[in-house]
């Protein structure tokens, strides 16, 4: 058992705590592929982040491409700030996104989509880390705030998406069946 010396300073056991050794259960192996998926794609979008700053472009993905290093760094070793941080990241790329863009449905979607398909991928590890022995005490009070605030955010999100303005959806149908008709005569 480990030692609990964070309340009192006194060497207590952890009621906590399991072995010292990390299990290999399958919310443990969940958590570390997830943390492995995350780093690299955070290394692939800070590569091509850092490429497009030099060219005089966003600064958007070196920034989103470090944190998700930084998320799967801590995911693969197993600690829940992974998640935290990712939810950090997949609201400034919200933030990102709508400010590129607007509320425009199809220019937000490929923004957004992926992100948030992640974010439903690292969400999942909570109750695997909620369910190991050494995290119980720090999950009670921290892990669980994070699942309903990415999904709730997640919801939100879909919200948004959906109340395109319906006079506009038509005026594009219009335009697209026009521009369809003039080809065809044409």
């Amino acid at each position: 058992m480990r030692v609990d010396t964070s309340d009192t300073g006194a060497r207590t056991p952890d009621p906590y705590s399991g072995p010292e050794k990390p299990s290999m259960s399958f919310g443990s192996i969940y958590i570390t592929v997830i943390g492995v998926l995350v780093l690299g794609l955070g290394l692939v979008l800070g590569a091509g982040g850092v490429w497009l700053m030099v060219l005089g472009g966003s600064w958007y993905y070196a920034i989103a491409g470090l944190g998700l290093v930084l998320s799967g760094a801590l995911l693969t070793r197993r600690n829940v700030v992974g998640v935290g941080v990712y939810l950090l990241v997949w609201i400034g790329t919200l933030i990102w996104a709508v400010w590129e863009v607007g509320f425009e449905m199809w220019p937000l979607v490929p923004r957004v989509v992926a992100p948030t398909i992640i974010l439903v991928l690292v969400a999942l590890t909570i109750p695997a880390f909620a369910a190991r022995p050494g995290s119980r005490k720090y999950i009670a009070r921290h892990g669980r705030a994070y699942q309903p605030l990415a999904l709730l955010a997640a919801a939100g999100l879909a919200f948004t998406a959906l109340a395109q303005d319906p006079a506009a959806a038509q005026s594009q149908r219009l335009e697209v069946g026009a521009v369809a008709a003039s080809l065809h005569e044409g």
